[in-house]
């Protein structure tokens, strides 16, 4: 290819300025950057530097869909040709951004195709297949997806409305088997043995004078469609988590259900055996999570102990002691047996691992079958496909709002930065707007061990220093007043302080002790107040809240107490102004209500304080305030509010007047993106958005042997 392009450079140089003159014109600046871009990919063979081009391109004429289109293409070729998974994102955009360009998104879907073909894990046996991803289908936010015993199908759950779907994964043709909101909401849902019926945990949103609703196991008929009720597995539920029998799996002769319940809305809970015709049940064990029974309905594995020290365990169904099947440190969770009952595999933090198993106990050492990276969910392990997985690549890009300084209107749409690091958690401008640093993540949806990256915003330098611990997040991150160092907002498991990083040396020094009790630190941008969460008076809560601090003290002013007069709950966003007289904060009315559909459209509600604790008063609501920035004047705020169940906004509210604007993204789908910094010069807001979403995978051979 190299050597008929050089030929194809020499011809078109031979034939004189003219013919290049004429070439020029009838080209477009895009195709012009297009063509150089190709040129940096197929000709010098440098492929970091082509994918920048390809990504300028779509980031300048994203208005040009063809050349827009062809450029994520090539983009997602190049990084293919590195061996880099950004390629199947790369195809993802393709198919969902630019479906419409139908030539190139048909050959995005042939190379997803051919990027889903089973591939052999090197020197392991398993094979591992991707069956559907959120480029598949517009609806990208499944959870709880079970496989039918043939593997033809999967039922899942919508979670943001908890309907009941079922699709088939060769047509794709989906179908709704039971309404959600308002209607009711839905969880777990099962496969009978036959591939017949489905079980699962129906919640009724009709609620009695008290405010409570009944909850029960129910079973589908995918025949008639007929839904009844497991006798004895209803409860009354007077609060808005969902409290009642989650059903986990089927015996082999359909007639008992495997059960685990959820006391207060934990995910702790009682484990047993319930007649499907209905019967007294028959509790197995407490405070467990996870649940699997054995193929020969003998034994049940589940998983107990404290957080982070999780073992699995095997107990008898008849009744007797359990016996452990691990015994490191680290956790583990979802445990499933194999379809012939001669194994358990569980997920531990670095995979998906195997231990032999017979008459209840372990018959051998476990192994690692298959290494998962990322937010990944065994969810079940049949004859047909074998062990099936749930992916949320959580992977986000950072995007710039170019606005007016002096009014905030927005100039143009947002568009993404030329130049980051490829998993980005959040992002800020240094004061003189020549570079950008970086939150840069080692797993997409993972800020432990992240680095801090700066690069100068025109591409001509970048640095990065891993400064965060294998236990250690960084959940907030801003510059000095000087532009020398960049501060972040450090966790572990020993508390909370404030860090500071020199981009030019590496060294990071602390500015504040760590503390367990004093949490969620932010130093304003003079220097002179501190901010943090502070539970040190519990138990009494009406001391626990919001403080704002001078620098160097120990003693601050509670400006925003955990509850209001109402008993209306503070919430997790919280920022100084740039002068550091006031404070934004955000508080949530019945926070699961929210997350489940049913509370106020206002139920979420953004607010200013001054820090002497005076002059509070609301300025936005809706159903949830996601995030919020002040603009370096301290004139307006920039924040992020979910509207309804699917629909995230980014709105910028005026203070002195209260007027509030509503800004259009180029974001699709139901994303939860955040408002992370408004640059020193008032013109450019930073944004950060999800753009990898759901994959579903099914992985076989898991028993045999590495090769």
């Amino acid at each position: 290819m190299r050597h008929y392009l050089m030929i194809g450079l020499l011809l078109a140089a031979a034939a004189g300025p003219a013919c290049l003159s004429l070439n020029a014109q009838e080209r477009s600046p895009a195709e012009v950057r297009l063509e150089a871009a190709q040129h940096m990919e197929e000709v010098e063979g440098n492929l970091t530097r082509a994918i920048d081009l390809y990504r300028d391109v779509v980031r300048r004429y994203g208005g040009e869909r063809d050349v827009a289109a062809r450029a994520l293409f090539y983009m997602g070729r190049s990084y293919e040709k590195q061996g880099s998974q950004e390629a199947t994102r790369a195809y993802q955009r393709v198919v969902r951004e630019y479906g419409d360009q139908s030539q190139v998104a048909a050959q995005a879907r042939e190379r997803l195709a051919a990027l889903r073909a089973p591939v052999p894990v090197a020197g392991r046996g398993p094979v591992a297949r991707r069956l559907l991803s959120g480029a598949d289908t517009d609806i990208n936010n499944f959870v709880m997806m079970v496989p039918s015993p043939d593997g033809r199908r999967v039922a899942y759950v919508d979670l943001y409305v908890g309907a009941l779907h079922l699709r088939d994964l060769a047509s794709g043709a989906v179908e709704e088997l039971q309404p959600g909101l308002p209607a009711a909401w839905n969880w777990s849902p099962v496969w009978s043995p036959d591939g017949t019926r489905l079980a699962f945990l129906k919640a009724a949103e009709e609620r009695d004078a008290a405010g409570a609703h009944v909850e029960a196991v129910a079973i589908l008929d995918l025949a008639s469609r007929t839904v009844t009720v497991v006798p004895g597995t209803e409860v009354t539920n007077p609060g808005r988590a969902m409290i009642g029998m989650q059903p986990l799996a089927w015996s082999r002769d359909g007639r008992f259900l495997l059960y685990r319940t959820s006391p207060s809305g934990t995910f702790r809970g009682e484990i047993g055996i319930v007649p499907v015709g209905g019967g007294a049940r028959r509790a197995l064990a407490d405070s467990v999570t996870g649940g699997s029974l054995s193929p020969d309905g003998r034994y049940v594995a589940y998983v107990a102990g404290p957080a982070r020290g999780e073992q699995v365990f095997v107990q008898p169904v008849t009744g007797g002691a359990r016996h452990p099947i691990t015994d490191a440190a680290g956790g583990y969770t979802n445990p499933l047996w194999s379809p012939d009952g001669t194994a358990i595999a569980y997920q531990r933090p670095d995979g998906i691992w195997v231990v032999p198993i017979a008459d209840g106990s372990a018959s051998g050492e476990p192994r690692m079958a298959y290494a998962t990276a990322g937010r990944t969910v065994a969810v079940a392990w049949n004859a047909v496909g074998g062990l099936y997985l749930s992916k949320i690549n959580d992977v986000r890009i950072p995007l710039r709002l170019a606005v007016d300084a002096a009014t905030a209107a927005p100039i143009g749409t947002a568009e993404e930065l030329a130049h980051h690091p490829p998993l980005v958690h959040a992002f800020a401008w240094s004061p003189d707007g020549q570079r950008v640093a970086f939150v840069a993540a080692t797993q997409e949806w993972e800020s432990r061990g992240a680095a801090i990256a700066v690069h100068a915003t025109d591409g001509s330098s970048s640095i990065s220093h891993r400064v965060a611990a294998p236990d250690e997040r960084i959940q907030q991150m801003w510059w000095s007043g000087d532009g020398r160092e960049v501060l972040y907002r450090s966790v572990s498991r020993d508390g909370g302080t404030v860090k500071a990083l020199d981009p030019s040396s590496g060294q990071v020094r602390e500015l504040l002790p760590r503390s367990s009790s004093r949490s969620a630190f932010r130093i304003s941008a003079s220097g002179r107040h501190v901010l943090y969460w502070d539970r040190s008076n519990l138990p009494d809560s009406s001391q626990v809240g919001w403080v704002v601090a001078e620098t160097g003290r120990t003693d601050g002013r509670l400006v925003a107490p955990v509850r209001d007069a109402a008993g209306v709950g503070v919430g997790s966003v919280a920022q100084l102004s740039p002068r550091g007289d006031r404070l934004l904060f955000t508080r949530q009315a019945d926070l699961l209500a929210t997350v489940t559909g049913q509370a106020g459209s206002e139920a979420g509600t953004l607010w200013v304080v001054g820090v002497d604790g005076g002059a509070a008063r609301r300025v936005a609501a809706a159903l949830m305030i996601r995030s919020a920035v002040w603009d370096p004047s301290g004139r307006f705020i920039a924040y992020t509010a979910a509207v309804d169940n699917t629909t995230t906004v980014f709105r910028i509210v005026e203070l002195a007047t209260g007027a509030i604007r509503t800004v259009p993204l180029p974001i699709r789908g139901p994303m939860e993106f955040t408002v992370t910094d408004w640059s020193q010069d008032g013109r450019q807001v930073g944004i950060v958005t999800p753009v990898g979403g759901f994959e579903y995978w099914a992985i076989d051979g898991l028993l045999e042997a590495g090769r």
